[in-house]
């Protein structure tokens, strides 16, 4: 499946943390596509080629397990970035036995959210071969 390399996925609530996202995204010339809920993501999940999925781990109305199955059942190889909003050890270890690229403590200063996207960038080049 083709994916765009500038297009990133960012699946969380509204918050201040979600326009620092937004900015920091922009800056490093990356296309940042937001949704709110599971059933705003998941029109974009389908269909959109996405070189990156940044989800919170758990939505308004469901959770990052939810993203994994949509991807999984639309045979979607789209690596998923899971930040945690209980930051345990426990939940990071769940998410990438369930597939996801690797979990993050959730971000909550501005730095903790260029050290979360530096991290995206990571996993996309690892996914791509490229790191």
């Amino acid at each position: 499946m083709h994916t765009d390399p500038r297009k990133i996925l960012f699946i969380c609530s509204p918050s201040k943390t979600r326009h620092e996202f937004h900015e920091v995204l922009l800056a490093k010339l990356l296309f940042p596509i937001t949704a709110v809920t599971l059933q705003q993501a998941e029109p974009i999940l389908i269909g959109t080629h996405l070189a990156l999925v940044i989800c919170a781990s758990e939505l308004i109305d469901g959770s990052y397990r939810d993203v994994l199955r949509i991807l999984r059942r639309e045979g979607r190889e789209v690596p998923v970035l899971v930040v945690s909003l209980l930051a345990r050890k426990e939940e990071c270890e769940e998410a990438r036995r369930l597939g996801a690229a690797d979990c993050l403590p959730r971000p909550l200063t501005p730095d903790e959210v260029q050290i979360v996207t530096d991290k995206a960038l990571e996993v996309i080049a690892r996914t791509r071969g490229t790191a």
